[in-house]
């Protein structure tokens, strides 16, 4: 077998060489291409590629529904709104951390940190105050 696609060019009219059919650059004398077909490790993986289209789609089965008739069908519907709502002013006002909203200016966020950090600060001082108060008490039971 001989590579000569780049030289394809310079063979001279008459030339003996024949292109494989698996591939387009192997190049082969006439007499040896049965040969080279039974060595071609393209021809290998063009029986693959080819046997994997021709075969048949696999078929999947749909699943079957199963009813449970002993679960009753439920009242609830989520239309229902007589719960409380979702507040999430009130879910930040208890937050134990700091949560910038976004669309503030510059001017806004440095106002709205600061007040969220003397909050934070006001909320750990009152929670130290009353784990101290507890402590205390715990020693003077003891």
């Amino acid at each position: 077998m001989v590579h000569i696609s780049r030289c394809k060019k310079n063979l001279p009219p008459n030339h003996d060489f024949v292109q494989c059919d698996y591939n387009a650059l192997h190049y082969v004398r006439k007499h040896k291409l049965a040969e080279h077909y039974d060595e071609c490790s393209y021809r290998q993986a063009s029986i693959a590629s080819m046997a994997t289209w021709h075969t048949e789609p696999v078929a999947y089965n749909e699943p079957k529904v199963v009813v449970d008739k002993s679960v009753q069908e439920s009242t609830e519907t989520w239309e229902d709104v007589s719960g409380p709502s979702f507040d999430p002013e009130k879910r930040q006002s208890e937050a134990c951390y700091m949560i910038t909203p976004a669309g503030m200016t510059k001017s806004e966020r440095k106002g709205f940190k600061e007040s969220e950090r003397q909050r934070l600060r006001s909320r750990d001082s009152s929670s130290d105050s009353s784990s101290h108060s507890s402590g205390r008490s715990q020693k003077n039971k003891t």
